[in-house]
């Protein structure tokens, strides 16, 4: 009588966990039924800087989730709970330490509910892309008097003087073409005036290894060059940028994101030095304001 009451003892005690076990299962495998996860990155993301990500969760089914967790490479985040056929968002701050294209092929999904006794998973593999700016600082240029102040460069004369002539460019107003010079020249050219030209700059960055000690110098010199091209458009300056790839003058929020892109991407390479126009700002012609750099 004893025996056959220990017996169905161990019996009641196995089946008791092996419900749980079973229970715990079905439960996470609901838990990440009919889900879907989506990772936001901004439009800009600056070295160094932090930033925030949106990572959302919509649920399609009749049933709450609990305890759902969202894992990538470079970041974890926790949902405690997600309403049925509700949607729920969190942000996430993460900061990059060096510039360049990034990826994220995939990310996972996991729950724990309701005991932890079983670990369920589910990868998602949604690829996304996303480039990462060069390190943004207050800068300034070496040389006195140029422009590290809000005002132009200062220049002889008023600043709508005759200063050159340059060849003119579609869409720019036909009034300031000068005919005569265009004739004998046998194409267009345009009268530049002192306003102009004191309000238009050429950086320049080399990516030629002989330009550089080491790697570290050339990445210094991306983040000057990006840096001082972030603060003169923002000035409303007129901004090119001469390398591998040249940029013409322009000073829109789209033509410093082109050229912050080519600095995201841009390498180091074994080859031959440019030639660097003149005038123009190379990265040792530009330091960092005080304190504004460690």
């Amino acid at each position: 009588m004893a025996i056959n009451s220990g017996n169905n003892l161990v019996y009641l005690t196995f089946t008791t966990v092996l419900s749980f076990f079973v229970l715990s299962g079905l439960l996470s495998y609901f838990n990440l039924r009919k889900l879907e996860v989506s990772i936001s990155f901004p439009n800009s993301i600056f070295a160094k800087s932090p930033t925030y990500v949106i990572v959302r969760i919509k649920d399609y089914s009749s049933i709450p989730k609990l305890a759902v967790r969202v894992e990538t490479s470079l970041f974890k985040k926790n949902f405690e709970y997600i309403r049925e056929k509700g949607e729920a968002s969190k942000k996430e701050k993460i900061s990059f330490p060096k510039r360049g294209q990034f990826v994220l092929d995939s990310f996972v999904v996991r729950s724990f509910f309701p005991f932890a006794f079983f670990e369920r998973k589910k990868e998602i593999h949604n690829k996304i892309d996303f480039i990462v700016f060069p390190a943004i600082y207050p800068v300034r240029v070496k040389i006195k008097g140029s422009i590290n102040g809000e005002n132009n460069i200062q220049k002889k004369g008023r600043s709508s003087e005759f200063f050159s002539l340059r060849e003119y460019r579609e869409g720019e107003d036909i009034r300031s073409i000068h005919w005569k010079t265009s004739a004998r020249l046998n194409k267009l050219m345009t009268i530049e005036n002192e306003k102009e030209v004191s309000q238009k700059f050429v950086l320049f960055i080399d990516n030629s290894n002989y330009c550089y000690k080491d790697a570290d110098e050339f990445e210094e010199a991306v983040t000057l060059v990006a840096s001082l091209a972030y603060k003169l458009i923002h000035q409303g300056k007129d901004v090119s940028l001469v390398s591998e790839e040249n940029f013409l003058y322009g000073h829109s929020a789209t033509h410093l994101r082109n050229i912050l892109t080519f600095l995201s991407l841009i390498e180091l390479k074994e080859k031959l030095p440019l030639v660097e126009p003149a005038p123009a700002y190379s990265y040792k012609d530009i330091t960092y304001e005080k304190a504004s750099h460690n």
